[in-house]
């Protein structure tokens, strides 16, 4: 008989505090890995940004300490130390303490944030071994300390803050934090990664400087640009891969209260890059601000139909092929998908940005016609190109589902198909066992002959010549839609997996795979479409303690393999899986097929700055550069 469990009121548990942050770290800051620790400085950082928006701050100043801990000071305002009228402590420890506190509610306190509204302060203390406070105020220096989120500074008998000596600063605050070690999965933070978000930080705000210490790899880097996004143009097109093919467009404009820069040039790339940010915030997700933009500058250009006697109007892929821009957005409580503000969901936005393209962008052709012709003729050039592949394109329409011989489809694609996954898989042979272990209503199988071409270093032309990348253009969608026309609602599948061997050609393929779908389905990955499926280095057959019956558990590294040699386990027989074509039906069935023991990565786009840079770099036809890279990151291997 079963035993009955007691579930009553003493079941729910209440927590209090921040200790809701530490027990689900994840919801504040979107990871504990690399990524999420590294969130923690964008938030405070974005605090001292706020207070420059707000015409307070023109300088900060960052340091990386030895011993893993960084230290963020602005010469902002500071932060308020007088007793909070409703909590009845002081507010900088009602800042770093409560969740949902802050400058940013009340109407006018700043006019533009990119903070967490109240919430990234009191997380990034939450999650930190320790976090110190100083504030400078009428020449004296506030102090708190906090340990994993509770204060460890006694108040006076006043319930006021101590002070900690007399300071020349004039105002502003210094924050000291030490991530801890029990809540991320890594707490060293990364040169590189830093350097990065504060020279483009600088970019987008030309009104500050920054100063980068690292005292671990004795570096000293500060960042202004006076010209703001025009730097930042230079410095994206500066790559030897790419051509310019323009002169730099830049304008800015407000509609209602929101603000936007606007900054294009176009290039000889395939394809637009876009790279998006919302009061500072970057937008790999894009969002609505990208959609008003889109569609306001396919008006805007349009607009001068007549002025070059063109008959038809001109689509907005092809006037935006080979596009490179910049978007910084301003507005007022943006409101976004998710805690780590990847895409803009504001609905105001779209028809704003849209007005401020359609009528700052028609000011600047306006006065520049050389880039308006630039603009025109790269558009019409590339709806000819187009039109010729178009008349050479796959016709499906006599039967849309008859893609390929090859391609095992599933049956719910036209009832479920948010439920349905497409396995890319390397080579026949793992397509005939992943055609014999899934299930046919669900999932679908397209085994690669080969190498999958190389879309980077070839022609648009040969693009869609090639049968592997024609059958994947048609099995994705309803309306074979692709590139900046790429419809995500006709998508056929709810994932799109890739499946190859773990080993050199098969993380050759995944690469491959991702280059096409960056380039030509670049919201799959913006959407979390794009899986990549982790296969089992190590077969390990065995018996539990005090038991004779075999079982089988799929190991993914050496480390997991030396883990599970350390049990009470009795291992019978250890085989190195060579690739997927070794796994039998039942083997893929739990190791690709099962939503509880498959191993699913999400591709993501993290930096879309530098992904777009290194997918140039590494799949383009400028061997130096590639070599340089190479190099550069073969410093960060660890060999063991």
């Amino acid at each position: 008989m079963q035993k009955k469990e007691i579930y009553d009121g003493s079941s729910i548990d209440i927590l209090e505090g921040l200790e809701a942050v530490r027990v689900r770290p994840g919801m504040y800051i979107g990871s504990t890995g690399s990524t999420g620790l590294h969130h923690c400085i964008w938030e405070i950082l974005d605090n001292c940004i706020d207070e420059s928006l707000a015409g307070y701050c023109k300088n900060i100043e960052i340091i990386l300490h030895e011993d893993g801990s960084i230290s963020i000071q602005d010469d902002g305002r500071g932060i308020p130390v007088d007793i909070h009228p409703t909590a009845k402590i002081p507010t900088l420890r009602v800042i770093y303490t409560i969740l949902h506190a802050g400058g940013k509610f009340k109407e006018g306190a700043y006019q533009f944030a990119g903070g967490l509204h109240g919430v990234g302060a009191s997380v990034v203390n939450a999650l930190s071994e320790y976090l110190e406070v100083e504030t400078y105020h009428d020449g004296k220096i506030y102090y708190d300390k906090y340990k994993k989120g509770k204060p460890t500074v006694t108040l006076d008998k006043n319930g006021n803050l101590k002070t900690k000596g007399k300071t020349s600063i004039k105002s502003g605050t210094k924050v000291t934090f030490k991530p801890d070690g029990t809540i991320f999965e890594t707490t060293e933070f990364k040169h590189q990664i830093i350097y990065d978000h504060l020279k483009h930080t600088c970019y987008l705000n030309n009104q500050i400087t920054i100063r980068f210490i690292d005292e671990i790899e004795k570096t000293d880097d500060t960042f202004h640009f006076e010209n703001g996004l025009v730097d930042f143009m230079k410095d994206i097109n500066s790559d030897e891969t790419i051509e310019t093919k323009s002169d730099i467009a830049y304008f800015t404009g407000e509609v209602d209260g929101m603000f936007a820069e606007v900054c294009m040039q176009l290039t000889n790339e395939k394809s637009e890059r876009l790279f998006t940010f919302v009061n500072n915030i970057t937008t790999p997700d894009e969002g609505t601000h990208v959609t008003g933009f889109r569609s306001g500058l396919t008006k805007c250009i349009n607009g001068y139909n007549k002025d070059f006697n063109l008959k038809e109007s001109l689509n907005g892929s092809d006037i935006r092929s080979g596009l490179t821009a910049i978007i910084s957005f301003k507005m007022k409580d943006p409101q976004f998908e998710g805690q780590t503000k990847g895409k803009l969901s504001s609905s105001i936005a779209k028809p704003t940005m849209e007005a401020i393209m359609n009528t700052y962008g028609t000011v600047f052709f306006d006065k520049n016609y050389p880039i308006l012709k630039d603009f025109v003729d790269n558009a019409i050039s590339n709806m000819n190109e187009r039109k010729k592949i178009e008349k050479k394109a796959v016709n499906v329409s006599k039967n849309q589902y008859e893609i390929s011989n090859k391609l095992a489809d599933c049956n719910a694609t036209k009832t479920e198909p948010e439920k349905c996954e497409i396995f890319i898989v390397e080579g026949d042979s793992a397509g005939g066992s992943a055609k014999e272990a899934r299930t046919r209503k669900y999932h679908a199988v397209l085994p690669l002959r080969g190498k999958v071409l190389n879309i980077e270093k070839a022609s648009l032309e040969k693009v869609f010549e090639n049968k592997e990348i024609q059958t994947m253009l048609t099995a994705f969608t309803t309306n074979q839609s692709y590139g900046d026309d790429f419809d995500i609602t006709k998508m056929r599948y709810g994932k799109v997996i890739i499946m190859t061997d773990a080993d050199v050609d098969g993380a050759h393929i995944t690469t491959l795979l991702l280059t096409f779908f960056y380039r030509y389905f670049k919201q799959l990955i913006q959407d979390g479409y794009v899986y990549i499926a982790l296969t089992p280095l190590y077969i390990v057959d065995y018996n539990e303690k005090g038991s004779k019956t075999k079982k089988q558990i799929f190991l993914y590294n050496d480390k997991e393999l030396a883990s599970f040699k350390k049990t009470t386990n009795k291992i019978l027989k250890v085989s190195r899986a060579k690739g997927l074509g070794e796994l039998d039906a039942d083997q893929l069935k739990v190791a690709a097929f099962n939503d509880k023991t498959r191993r699913l990565v999400k591709v993501r786009i993290e930096d879309a700055i530098k992904a777009d840079k290194t997918t140039s770099l590494l799949m383009g036809s400028v061997v130096e550069g590639r070599k340089k890279l190479i190099i550069k990151e073969s410093k960060n291997v660890n060999i063991n």
